[in-house]
């Protein structure tokens, strides 16, 4: 039996045949124009993960009204017909690659990032989810936006999208009417679940009435909220039959709302596969095919959920915007050639929040699939790459694909950089992952690696070399301002990260940002007792906030303590830690103090190539210390520039 012969087993949905059972997911990317238009952007993007060879693309959610449905800046329109044009280029796009399209339609309820007036929410109690005004719409409000529904489905059929997806899950305004915490109503549209259904089913009659009988429709739904007193998977069953006697011919089954988007959305500390019992036990209940999703990337975990019967199809939204082309490798029995999606939720999730465009941490093409191409050189240069973090290994991997001749140097003795301390923690398998798809490509491609070698202006003057490009890290800082912060029982945290051995039972971290609370975590799960000092208000402000529900709960079940509002001040030779909280010294003894005050550029050797006549391009975080979106981007712009 083939490998992934469920995966790719084709199956038909109401008529229209997929070529297979994997699923690229919507997810929200700021490509449309302010006023929700398609672009170029957004269809280069869309085209190539159909390249990819997914059996079905789910563009999207799709504002249905021009003002209080929309949720995102830049968020695609599916509103009125001047829209049509345009989605039906993106539909044209899609289909031309050989998959299905769907065109997600969405109100988003209290779920709006827009400051536009007061969301509209089934009850004006639901008003506690957000310090903004709400306000509750009547009955003639929501039969007028079933009927918007139903209009925006019918512009996605003439558009020439095979499927309509009707977004009834996270949190918006369908979800809210099924949600028991968030729907309070006491008129026909409330109380026991079949009150709460009346408004759903009233969307899939308009949607019904528009596209007709045979036009599949597929509903994104939640198996569950994901917190106490929201809808639980026992009402999510009930709701799956409701959805399916309504006309539904598919079923997207997720999860949780904004405020449990951790557990949807799961970050790089959380489990993958997460929903996939949500799915299992609505296709207990289904008539019709169900799509699993949560975090799921891994060919064999998904061709497993099939073959087990957990599921008809599987869907990845973020591992696609990581890796466009992941159908393509599977298929091809190239697994070890994925770009991993890492799950920092930043450059997409994050960014789009923020009404950002979305990018990607990990894939500088990202959003970018109509203007970056790696072209031959027309000159072949020699070149020098200096540091072989990620982005001197990217900038590297770029130039050898473009037919340079390229040498990356490296001090240590592997390949790296930031990242190898920043994986060694084991709750960060995904950056690990990453890191080592990183080294595999390089590795693939005739690039001279040389390893252990600290580069001076002697070497590249004998290697005759053309262009440097300089990508030489940051250094952790020692801070002055403490007193014996060089002293014997004193390691910065990247030493700690990676000699954890050396850590004594009793330590005591020393900054409590990103890095500061994953080293105290990261020591704590080895049996160290830790208590973490931070100067500022909050810990791990720096974070991305999906990762933090995470982290606490995590501190929380190894026992790391921690104190705010703590100025440390000196460092005793036998590891006691002195600090100030409103002007109260106090100290805390340990074995073992550990710094993650922050980071520096290496500049060192940009004045030791300075006196070379040639270009020097400084890249990564010896030009600004940053994530690492910023290193793949800087590495990527610089490989396609020489």
């Amino acid at each position: 039996m083939n490998e992934f012969s469920r995966l790719f087993a084709p199956i038909e949905i109401s008529g229209v045949g997929l070529r297979n059972r994997v699923v690229k997911a919507p997810m929200a990317t700021n490509y449309a124009t302010p006023d929700g238009f398609v672009t170029s952007s957004m269809i280069a993007y869309y085209q190539e993960r159909a390249r990819g060879g997914p059996g079905l693309v789910i563009v999207e959610f799709a504002s249905i009204d021009n003002v209080v449905s929309k949720s995102w800046h830049c968020q695609l329109g599916a509103e009125s017909d001047d829209k049509l044009e345009g989605l039906g280029r993106l539909a044209n796009a899609i289909r031309s690659e050989g998959a299905a399209s769907t065109l997600q339609i969405c109100h988003c309820g209290i779920q709006r990032l827009l400051p536009w007036g007061p969301p509209r929410v089934p009850s004006a109690s639901a008003g506690f989810l957000t310090s903004r005004e709400v306000r509750e719409i009547d009955a003639a409000e929501i039969a007028q936006i079933a009927v918007a529904f139903g209009d925006s489905a019918g512009r996605a059929q003439q558009a020439g999208f095979d499927m309509v997806e009707i977004h009834a899950a996270h949190g918006y305004l369908i979800m809210g009417f099924l949600s028991p915490e968030t729907n309070h109503r006491t008129d026909a549209f409330g109380g026991d679940l079949e009150g709460r259904l009346r408004f759903p089913r009233m969307v899939m009659e308009a949607v019904r009435n528009a596209v007709g009988k045979t036009f599949p429709v597929c509903v994104r739904m939640n198996g569950s909220e994901m917190y106490r007193g929201g809808m639980g998977l026992r009402e999510g069953c009930h709701v799956a039959r409701a959805f399916i006697e309504a006309g539904a011919d598919l079923l997207h089954v997720s999860a949780g709302t904004y405020g449990t988007t951790h557990l949807r959305s799961t970050p790089m500390y959380g489990k993958r596969g997460n929903l996939v019992p949500l799915s299992t036990m609505i296709k207990k209940v289904s008539s019709v095919p169900v799509i699993a999703s949560g975090g799921l990337a891994d060919p064999k975990h998904m061709e497993m959920i099939l073959r087990e019967g957990r599921a008809d199809l599987v869907s990845m939204a973020r591992q696609f915007h990581a890796e466009p082309r992941w159908v393509e490798k599977v298929r091809e029995g190239r697994l070890d050639d994925i770009r991993p999606c890492i799950r920092c939720n930043a450059g997409c999730l994050g960014s789009g929040r923020e009404g950002k465009r979305v990018l990607c941490d990990v894939n500088p093409v990202a959003g970018f699939e109509a203007d970056f191409k790696i072209q031959p050189t027309t000159r072949v240069k020699r070149l020098a790459v200096v540091g072989g973090g990620p982005a001197g290994m990217e900038a590297a991997r770029v130039m050898a694909m473009r037919g340079h001749d390229v040498t990356l140097f490296e001090a240590k003795d592997q390949l790296g950089g930031a990242l190898l301390p920043a994986t060694r923690p084991d709750f960060k398998s995904d950056l690990r992952a990453f890191l080592e798809f990183q080294v595999r490509q390089v590795r693939k491609l005739p690039v001279e690696i040389r390893l252990g070698a600290r580069v001076d202006a002697g070497m590249v003057e004998a290697m005759g070399a053309e262009e440097v490009v300089l990508a030489a890290g940051a250094v952790f800082r020692t801070p002055s301002e403490i007193s014996g912060s060089d002293g014997p029982k004193v390691m910065t945290a990247d030493r700690a990260l990676l000699e954890s051995d050396r850590a004594g039972k009793r330590v005591v971290v020393v900054g409590g940002g990103v890095t500061g609370c994953e080293t105290s975590w990261a020591l704590a799960r080895l049996g160290r007792r830790v208590t973490l000092l931070e100067m500022r208000d909050d810990l791990a402000s720096d974070m991305e906030g999906m990762h933090r529900p995470v982290l606490m709960k995590g501190f929380e079940e190894t026992g790391v303590t921690w104190q705010t509002r703590a100025r440390v001040t000196a460092v005793a030779e036998d590891g006691t830690v002195s600090y100030r909280i409103h002007g109260v010294s106090t100290e805390e003894p340990a074995d073992t103090v550990i710094l993650a005050v922050g980071v520096e550029a290496e500049r060192g050797l940009v004045d030791a190539l300075a006196g070379l006549e040639i270009p020097v391009h400084e890249i990564g975080d010896c030009a600004r210390p940053g994530r690492v979106l910023g290193a793949m981007h800087d590495g990527a712009r610089v490989g396609r520039s020489i």
